[in-house]
């Protein structure tokens, strides 16, 4: 197939985050984080400080059950585990799942990411890799594809009409009407934002994990891969079209799977693949 562009300028998908967004991400990547400036920039964004609190009580994340306050949520969680529900509650803030748009199903959008990250995190834990981080990395492995609809919503647009007349791979169709993916957006967006490392490979490499960069891929990267198509092929929310990508041979490798472990993986992620529809619709309340 052939690209319109080698290296695409995608400083037109730059989406800015509010500036409670970016001083709680600032404060929460550093070495020792100061509780009270997290309670205080939490404080001061009541909707961020929602997706927080709900994020941190999800047994997919956080699992702190119960009313605590930001205060407490914030001292109850480790460094890293600190660091990854404020990328995630930053991201949700920016692209919430209450958002209501034309021709994007935001709500279906959300579902697809959540199970993608409790298959994910259920990879991760047969791979002996971080649940958590595999989570997270799951439920934002498409940012750029609502990015994309949010910046550019008539280019958008014209790659859902390519889709739908060609009936090809939504990414494929970027590809075609743009000259660049929604993993290129989603990659741009999360380096803009200064998410973690962590979670910028497996956004701009789960369709390819083969051609990531570092080579080889990282364990999350590999399982946030499979997850997506596994979870394209339970037919759980709504991906951007109704194909089935190829599962990398690689990737099941690499990580040491085979089809047999995945159907065991399928029979333990029932249970998180309800908390991720039960997260989704807590975060759509307004």
């Amino acid at each position: 197939m052939q690209l319109r562009a080698e290296r695409p300028d995608l400083s037109p998908f730059q989406l800015p985050l509010a500036t409670a967004a970016t001083q709680l991400l600032a404060e929460a990547r550093r070495t020792m984080p100061s509780p009270c400036r997290l309670v205080e920039v939490l404080q001061s964004e009541a909707e961020l400080a929602r997706c927080f609190r709900i994020l941190a009580g999800s047994p997919l994340l956080g699992d702190i059950r119960g009313h605590e306050s930001c205060g407490e949520l914030v001292l109850r969680l480790d460094p890293g585990r600190l660091e990854l529900v404020a990328s995630a509650a930053v991201v949700l803030h920016a692209l919430p799942v209450a958002l209501r748009g034309e021709k994007f199903d935001h709500y279906g959008f959300w579902s697809h990411a959540a199970a993608t990250g409790a298959l994910a995190r259920t990879l991760a834990r047969e791979v002996e890799a971080s649940p958590t981080l595999a989570f997270v990395a799951g439920l934002l492995h498409d940012i750029g594809r609502v990015v994309l609809h949010t910046q550019a919503p008539r280019s958008f647009a014209a790659v859902a009409q390519y889709q739908r007349r060609h009936d090809v791979w939504i990414r494929d169709a970027e590809r075609m009407v743009l000259g660049f993916d929604h993993c290129a957006v989603g990659e741009r967006a999360a380096r803009a934002w200064a998410l973690p490392e962590s979670l910028i490979e497996p956004i701009g490499s789960h369709h390819e994990p083969e051609r990531s960069r570092p080579v080889p891929p990282g364990p999350i990267t590999l399982v946030v891969h499979v997850a997506d198509v596994l979870a394209r092929g339970l037919q759980i929310g709504s991906p951007g079209d109704d194909t089935l990508p190829m599962l990398s041979e690689t990737a099941l490798r690499q990580l040491g799977l085979d089809w047999w472990t995945l159907r065991d993986c399928l029979r333990r992620a029932e249970a998180d693949l309800e908390e991720a529809a039960e997260l989704v619709s807590r975060l759509a309340r307004v």
